[in-house]
Protein backbone atom coordinates (compact mmCIF):
# COMPACT_ATOMS: atom_id res chain seq x y z
CA UNK A 1 0.00 0.00 0.00
CA UNK A 2 1.37 3.44 -0.91
CA UNK A 3 1.93 6.10 1.69
CA UNK A 4 -0.81 8.21 0.12
CA UNK A 5 -3.26 5.30 0.39
CA UNK A 6 -2.20 4.83 3.99
CA UNK A 7 -2.81 8.52 4.63
CA UNK A 8 -6.31 8.35 3.16
CA UNK A 9 -7.04 5.19 5.17
CA UNK A 10 -5.79 6.91 8.31
CA UNK A 11 -8.07 9.84 7.54
CA UNK A 12 -11.04 7.46 7.26
CA UNK A 13 -10.20 6.07 10.71
CA UNK A 14 -10.14 9.57 12.21
CA UNK A 15 -13.84 10.25 12.30
CA UNK A 16 -13.32 12.23 15.51
CA UNK A 17 -11.70 15.05 13.50
CA UNK A 18 -13.76 18.18 13.19
CA UNK A 19 -15.16 18.70 9.70
CA UNK A 20 -12.93 21.75 9.17
CA UNK A 21 -9.78 19.89 10.24
CA UNK A 22 -10.70 16.88 8.12
CA UNK A 23 -11.21 19.24 5.18
CA UNK A 24 -7.76 20.74 5.74
CA UNK A 25 -6.16 17.30 5.85
CA UNK A 26 -7.98 16.24 2.68
CA UNK A 27 -6.89 19.46 0.93
CA UNK A 28 -3.26 18.88 1.92
CA UNK A 29 -3.42 15.30 0.63
CA UNK A 30 -4.89 16.51 -2.66
CA UNK A 31 -2.12 19.12 -2.97
CA UNK A 32 0.59 16.55 -2.33
CA UNK A 33 -0.98 14.09 -4.75
CA UNK A 34 -1.16 16.83 -7.38
CA UNK A 35 2.49 17.77 -6.80
CA UNK A 36 3.60 14.14 -7.10
CA UNK A 37 1.57 13.77 -10.31
CA UNK A 38 3.28 16.86 -11.70
CA UNK A 39 6.74 15.49 -10.92
CA UNK A 40 5.87 12.16 -12.52
CA UNK A 41 4.51 13.92 -15.64
CA UNK A 42 7.71 15.99 -15.88
CA UNK A 43 9.79 12.83 -15.59
CA UNK A 44 7.69 11.07 -18.23
CA UNK A 45 8.06 14.08 -20.55
CA UNK A 46 11.83 14.02 -20.09
CA UNK A 47 12.03 17.44 -18.45
CA UNK A 48 13.07 16.11 -15.04
CA UNK A 49 15.75 13.55 -14.25
CA UNK A 50 14.86 10.33 -12.46
CA UNK A 51 17.12 11.29 -9.55
CA UNK A 52 15.44 14.67 -8.98
CA UNK A 53 11.95 13.23 -9.48
CA UNK A 54 12.55 10.36 -7.05
CA UNK A 55 14.00 12.71 -4.45
CA UNK A 56 11.06 15.11 -4.59
CA UNK A 57 8.46 12.34 -4.57
CA UNK A 58 10.16 10.69 -1.58
CA UNK A 59 10.23 14.00 0.30
CA UNK A 60 6.55 14.64 -0.35
CA UNK A 61 5.58 11.08 0.55
CA UNK A 62 7.51 11.23 3.82
CA UNK A 63 6.06 14.64 4.64
CA UNK A 64 2.49 13.43 4.23
CA UNK A 65 2.87 9.98 5.78
CA UNK A 66 0.29 9.32 8.52
CA UNK A 67 1.51 10.32 11.94
CA UNK A 68 1.15 7.78 14.72
CA UNK A 69 0.69 10.67 17.17
CA UNK A 70 -2.58 11.67 15.47
CA UNK A 71 -4.10 8.19 15.13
Amino acid sequence: MSRMSEAFDALDRRRWLSPSLAGCVEAELRDVTSAIDGYLRAFAAGTMSDTVCASRVEELSAEEAPSSSVA
